[in-house]
């Protein structure tokens, strides 16, 4: 507000009684930024103030890292991908996160991919590849895939070495459930089912 205070030459009494004026007209608002702490910046009332100057669903009203809320989150998915055992894409599991109520934040595809590739990094989920896709979902589509449709589940358990020849692929198989003689996914097209019969 200092430079706007400069910039207009009024005196500090006049300029805070404009900036008081303004805002109880609701034509401007003043927003915290998250790297300037003690700062306050004004803007348009019906202007929303970008992901760089609040820090996005990740920080709380006091401008503060919101570590509680992205464990909950991520707990919340986990479960959830747990349960179902399916594919889901970026953009379904926005809309799940939505219809749970867990959070009060408005998420989206870039905010869910976020929190996605965090589990990816930590080991409990995994991106299902091109290839994967195409077998996974019985399309040949080829190109560029649209990133609200990347597709996680999640990650299986090693195999233990020792029982590696004795239990089947589909024991632990993410899609087993649509896996059929004749279908879109079938034991003889199964790339794990390949790789173990070579085992």
């Amino acid at each position: 507000s200092r430079e706007l205070r400069q910039k207009s030459g009024l005196v500090q009494n006049q300029f805070n009684k404009v900036l008081k004026t303004l805002e109880s007209r609701r034509m401007i608002k003043s927003v915290k930024s998250v790297k300037a702490k003690n700062k306050k910046f004004y803007m348009l009332a019906d202007l929303e103030p970008s992901k760089e100057l609040t820090g996005g669903p990740w920080y709380s009203e006091q401008k503060e890292y919101d570590v509680d809320f992205i464990v909950a989150l991520h707990t919340h998915i986990e479960h959830f991908m747990k349960k179902h055992g399916d594919v889901v894409t970026s953009k379904e599991m926005v809309k799940i996160v939505k219809d749970s109520g867990i959070s009060n934040e408005v998420l989206d595809t870039s905010n869910m991919i976020h929190l996605l590739e965090i589990l990816v990094d930590d080991g409990i989920v995994e991106r299902v590849d091109h290839e994967e896709r195409v077998f996974l979902n019985g399309h040949t589509k080829t190109g560029d895939v649209d990133i609200s449709e990347l597709q996680y589940r999640i990650r299986p358990p090693p195999l233990e070495q020792s029982n590696r020849g004795l239990e089947t692929p589909c024991a632990s198989c993410p899609v087993r459930n649509q896996c059929r003689p004749g279908g879109a996914i079938n034991p003889i097209v199964c790339p794990y089912m390949s790789e173990w019969l070579q085992f």
